[in-house]
């Protein structure tokens, strides 16, 4: 029988610990019905795409298999969810009167924690399930649990199964998406994860130096090269802590003092740092502060495991290679704020859980913050992490951001292709980091130098080292980081005419040379990864892209700066630093000397610095910019929270509505003194694409369709990233403004910290309110002006508020118009200014705009402050009309039929045209185009779908002249399917001998699917010694087996018990007869003595065994006879029976001893005669 859980209030402190209530006490309660198995929801987009290529399933784990510290995610009401944005919003709006008042801990809890009794609910519906809970957050968002496959297959209806991939790694991983009670849906997001997946560092091992590829490729054109550059590291210009703090302008911030002292960075790691003394300081980073004269600065490098409601365990250091990303981590951080304290914040990975995961939840609910800069260099592609795993970042770092924490994330090195997991060649399409696309963190991408590309080296560095190692002159113009043969700077720089084709860089022989490591030089996904969410929540479809049901995070309010897409998403990177490995001949040196790293790149670390390890990544540059932001909060004397506010809005203000000729890196500037970000607008960070392996489709990928070098050098077709599969949109490069490769750029710190500083003291002590009108607040699209008049007024008292007004329309600057003081501004009293500006409505579609005036203060006694209203487009000649559908069949038994989803939209005017979306439980089934009767169909062939009943919905599109519409829910109504069960097998078998008994369970003929669940064999006797249930394998049949040992001859009577599952009713099968018959046996004789002199007398034994199992031992009795004499019977002992037999009387000569066995319930009777010599005694 099903097992069925309906949790109840169990006293709370049955699983949660004893010195905290989770939860808020005062939030509304949503779980107000009863917690019943029997009603399931599904957790979409939690399932990895490696389950779906069934080559990699190696079978279902134990029942048994251990799965601890798994974290099962909540979520906040709507309404709470809703407060704590405008509160965020408000602390980080300057002149607010909360601005940077962070929340404490306790706040945080009460105001916006799942309520109380329904954090109860849940824990004891885990635990109803055998379950044990752990440890829960004080805010009642994340529950810590462990128990077993079997645990979760009951909880959450998912099974566990091993896989082992292409490449060799081997995981384990749920095989569907797991279901959880319905009436917890409102609360629950899911279980972070319940695979082994984990997120990869990111940083990359050095590369070749592309200067010497040119020197090849110009010999082979003919062509000369202007320059060209040994591989060898004497000539490269490798980039050392002394040159970032000059191409990053740290200097002034180090010699004010503001080294970072009293600060603390968390570096977020699921190991240790190499740490051979056991000291808790990493040796190599003692070397490297010494080596690069940072040490003066007195910085501190110690390790923690964050203490905290979620369990964390200490991981150590693996010795698998990946120590190499903590020393990159501590290292780059304090390369920019060498008085700071950084310190590795390392959790032990859970089973299904990233380390650095459990370190973040830790240190944001902690009651005091320890570390309000967080750097974490690792990643995981969206569709990869999967939903719940996605909100669980997204909700930590909300947690930490609303406390004052400031989270820097690398934004990965895959290019556009985060989703590859390291692949060499990319096979699927476009994605993002998971870590990196939430609104609350900055998300750092990565850059180059332009400096051999341009052939300006000498122009930017020294000849010589000073003393600290460095030799950059100035700032360096940059470059999207790219070491691939996609990269259009490369191809051209090597003289190949596109990067794309048979003639291009991808197809050719150099592109194809193989690294010592056996990877291909240039055709490889490695480059600063950038791209807009696509995959935050849903499901993709088997191409493992941003489609199917998948949604983008929702773009933050704070993203708005020329360049920026008006795409409704959180786009990345934010800002960039430098990432490079050393492909122009620049890479990042790191103090990395564990031995056991060897194969993996270290290097001890006692010769001059060239000798070091070199690397590149992201991962260099989110330290990096954490370091600068903490810089930032020396000289501040503030923490930020999330600083991406402000770096957008000094972006606005320096990009303004057509960017900055003045800050443009890649014109050549050299860092121009007003500059806070250096704009980067040549490169790109595209990346080459294959097909899927064994299959001809590819994905976002352009020049490999129609590639007629199919013997190309690589062995297989490449082609390029693109958005589209007809023509080369390359993804992505860059441009003026904000761009999806490099974000708003690169940062001058002192002048990012002056424009801090003018933000947070311009908060006080005036403050400035914006109004704003509109001369026209709605208009009929394709009927309205072809332009509106914004009008913003700034009032201020004390001293007038001078400075500019930036107008945006739905997140697209428009203009930046200086304020015009009004009568009275000389005064010193109460004072109004006003800025203007015509907007134009070319480009505005149908829709609602939001229309913001932000006040740009060049008074420091003012913030920045701003206002909104709302334009509205609406849908020319709007015709009201109502969307009909019908479901055919409406009823049907699962898998006996296919269904045919059809709708007519109606309209008193005309007739309506544009796309009808269906959609069955709220998961969309297909859409179809209105033909010119306003009608369209489609069929679906429903095998998925549960039994029970499903709400069907038409959703018409609209049209410039129609409005959307919906239709009213159909019922789609499954019954479990009938089924057969039919019992085979084994009909005799003898005691002792294998009995086989086979259940095979089928659907009525014509029905499509087969049955998954059990099947229980059962037996009227003793015939089987096991009762257990049996699993259906994918062809619907249940095998049992059972060796007859102890069961008794006889006839038996057996039947096979089909238990159902969701979409197929329970069946028992026609009783199958089994025959038990006994087994033959064997007597073996033996005497003591044989001959035997007359007179005396012999030992003769007699064992009986069973003729096929050793491990049955015959009872009985054995009779023995001499002639027609019994001479005795004897009860069989462990098999076996002795009688001493006398000769006296006896002449001597030969005579017979018949020993017969006479059976019993298992064996037959057997008999076996001894031939018995009696001899004359001896002569005296």
């Amino acid at each position: 029988m099903k097992k069925v859980v309906i949790a109840t209030l169990f006293a709370i402190s049955s699983y949660l610990p004893a010195a905290v209530v989770p939860g808020s006490l005062s939030a509304r309660a949503r779980v107000t019905n009863p917690v019943d198995d029997r009603v399931l929801v599904t957790l979409a987009g939690n399932t990895h795409r490696a389950t779906r290529d069934l080559t990699n399933d190696r079978g279902a784990v134990a029942a048994n298999f251990s799965m601890p510290h798994m974290l099962l995610q909540l979520k906040r009401s709507p309404e709470q969810e809703t407060a704590l944005q405008k509160a965020m919003e408000a602390m980080n709006k300057p002149g607010s009167p909360t601005y940077h008042s962070w929340l404490s801990e306790q706040e945080f809890d009460e105001q916006y924690g799942v309520n109380h009794d329904d954090l109860v609910r849940v824990t004891s519906w885990l635990a109803g399930h055998g379950f044990t809970v752990g440890g829960i957050t004080p805010d009642g968002m994340v529950v810590d649990f462990s128990g077993t496959a079997a645990m979760v297959r009951e909880a959450f209806h998912t099974d566990i199964h091993r896989l082992e991939l292409r490449n060799g790694e081997k995981h384990v991983a749920n095989m569907s998406d797991p279901q959880i009670p319905a009436s917890l849906a409102s609360v629950v997001v899911g279980p972070t994860s319940l695979s082994d997946f984990k997120p990869r560092p990111t940083h990359t091992k050095r590369s070749k130096v592309v200067a010497t590829e040119a020197q090849k490729t110009a010999s082979r054109l003919g062509m000369s090269a202007d320059y060209t550059a040994p591989e060898g590291d004497s000539t490269a210009y490798l980039f050392t802590p002394g040159d970032a703090q000059t191409i990053y302008n740290t200097t002034p911030l180090l010699a004010a003092g503001h080294t970072g002292k009293g600060q603390t960075i968390g570096l977020i790691e699921d190991e240790t740092a190499y740490d051979p003394s056991g000291t808790g300081t990493s040796a190599d980073w003692t070397t490297f502060m010494n080596t690069f004269d940072l040490a003066k600065y007195g910085g501190k490098q110690t390790t923690s495991f964050p203490a905290g409601p979620i369990f964390c365990g200490q991981p150590g250091d693996y010795s698998d290679g990946t120590d190499i990303e903590v020393a990159l981590d501590i290292e780059y951080a304090s390369a920019m704020a060498p008085g700071a304290n950084v310190v590795v914040e390392a959790c032990q990975d859970g089973y299904s859980t990233f380390g650095g995961l459990i370190a973040v939840e830790n240190l944001v609910s902690a009651e005091k913050i320890a570390a309000p800069v967080l750097s974490i260099s690792y990643g995981f592609c969206e569709v990869g992490n999967g939903a719940a795993n996605n909100a669980a970042y997204s909700y930590a770092y909300q947690h930490g951001a609303a406390r004052g924490v400031s989270i820097f994330v690398s934004s990965g090195d895959d290019g556009a292709r985060s989703c590859d997991d390291g692949n060499d060649v990319s096979y699927f399409g476009t994605g993002t980091s998971g870590f990196a696309t939430t609104p609350y963190n900055v998300a750092v991408g990565g850059t180059d130098f332009s400096d051999t590309y341009s052939h300006t080296r000498s122009t930017y560095w020294n000849s010589f080292n000073a003393s600290d190692f460095s030799s950059a002159k100035s700032y360096i113009p940059e470059i999207p980081w790219n070491d691939t043969c996609a990269s259009e700077l490369i191809s051209g720089y090597l003289g190949y005419p596109s990067t794309y084709g048979a003639n291009g860089f991808c197809e050719s022989a150099l592109a194809a040379t193989f690294t010592p490591s056996g990877s291909l030089e240039f055709i490889d996904v490695v480059a600063a990864s950038g791209g807009p969410s696509s995959c935050y929540s849903g499901t993709p479809d088997d191409s493992g892209i941003a489609n199917g049901t998948c949604k983008g995070q929702p773009k933050p309010s704070w993203q708005r700066v020329f360049g920026n897409p008006n795409d409704s998403v959180r786009d990345i990177p934010d800002v960039s630093l430098f990432a490079s490995n050393g492909i122009w001949g620049h890479y990042i040196v790191l103090c990395a000397s564990n031995p056991a790293e060897g194969q993996d790149g270290t290097q001890p670390c006692t010769g001059t610095p060239d000798t070091w390890v070199g690397e590149g990544g992201t991962s260099a540059s989110a330290p990096m910019m954490a370091g600068i932001q903490t810089l930032i909060n020396d000289y501040t004397k503030e923490v930020a929270g999330n600083p991406n506010y402000l770096y957008y809005s000094l972006a606005n203000t320096e990009y303004g509505s057509t960017g900055s000729a003045a800050c443009n890196s890649s014109a050549g500037t050299n860092g121009t003194s007003g500059c806070i970000f250096h704009d980067i607008t040549l490169g790109d960070i595209n990346t080459p694409c294959t097909y899927y392996p064994n299959a001809t489709v590819s994905f976002n990928c352009f020049g490999i369709m129609n590639d007629t070098n199919i013997n190309a050098p690589s062995g297989f077709p490449i082609g390029v990233g693109s958005l589209s599969a007809t023509s080369y949109q390359k993804t992505y490069g860059t441009n003026v403004g904000w761009d999806f490769a490099t974000g708003i750029g690169s940062v001058n710190a002192w002048n990012l910290a002056q424009g801090f500083a003018k933000a947070y003291g311009a908060a006080s002590p005036f403050k400035a309110t914006v109004g704003l009108t509109e001369s026209v607040s709605s208009y009929v699209y394709s009927h309205g002006p072809t332009s509106i008049t914004l009008t913003a007024t700034v009032t201020g008292t004390g001293t007038y508020p001078t400075g500019t007004v930036t107008f945006a329309i739905g997140g697209t600057v428009l203009s930046t118009v200086t304020l015009e003081p009004t009568a009275g501004c000389s005064t010193g009293g109460s004072c109004t200014e006003v800025a203007t500006y015509a907007a134009s409505t070319a480009s505005l579609g149908v829709g609602a705009y939001t229309v913001t005036a932000t006040y740009n203060a060049n008074n420091e006694n003012y913030g920045t402050s701003n206002n909104q209203v709302t334009l509205r487009v609406v849908k020319a000649g709007t015709v009201a009309n109502t969307t009909a559908l019908t479901v055919s069949p409406s009823t049907f038994a699962a898998g006996s039929s296919n269904v045919v989803l059809a709708t007519k939209v109606s309209s008193a005017s005309g007739t309506p045209s544009g796309t009808v979306t269906f959609t069955i439980s709220g998961v969309s089934q297909g859409v179809c185009t209105l033909n010119g009767s306003s009608a369209c169909s489609i069929t679906i062939y429903p095998t998925r779908l549960l039994a029970g009943t499903h709400p069907v919905i038409a959703v018409y599109s609209g049209s410039p002249t129609y409005a959307s519409s919906t239709s009213a829910a159909t019922n789609l109504v499954i019954t479990p399917a009938a089924t057969t069960t039919v019992a085979s097998g084994s009909s005799s078998v003898v005691t002792g001998g294998m009995v086989t008994l086979v259940a095979t369970v089928k659907r009525p003929a014509g029905y499509n699917g087969i049955p998954t669940g059990k099947v229980q064999f059962t037996s009227a006797g003793l015939l089987l010694s096991s009762q257990g249930a049996v699993t259906l394998d994918p062809t619907g049949k249940a095998v049992y087996e059972q060796e007859l040992t102890g069961v008794i001859a006889g006839t038996y009577q057996v039947i096979a018990k089909y238990s159902g599952d969701s979409t197929d009713s329970e069946s028992t099968s026609q009783v199958l007869t089994v025959v038990v018959t006994r087994a033959e046996t064997e007597v073996t004789l033996k005497a003591s003595a044989n001959p035997v002199a007359e007179g005396t007398s012999t030992l003769i034994t007699a064992t009986v065994s069973h003729a096929c199992c050793s491990t049955i031992t015959p009872t009985g009795t054995v009779t023995f006879l001499l002639g027609a004499k019994t001479l005795g019977a004897v009860s069989l002992g462990s098999g076996s029976a002795a009688l001493s037999v006398s000769t006296t009387g006896l002449a001597p000569g030969k005579y017979s001893v018949v020993v017969n066995y006479s059976g019993d319930a298992t064996n037959q009777p057997s008999t076996r005669t001894l031939s018995l010599t009696v001899a004359a005694p001896a002569a005296s």
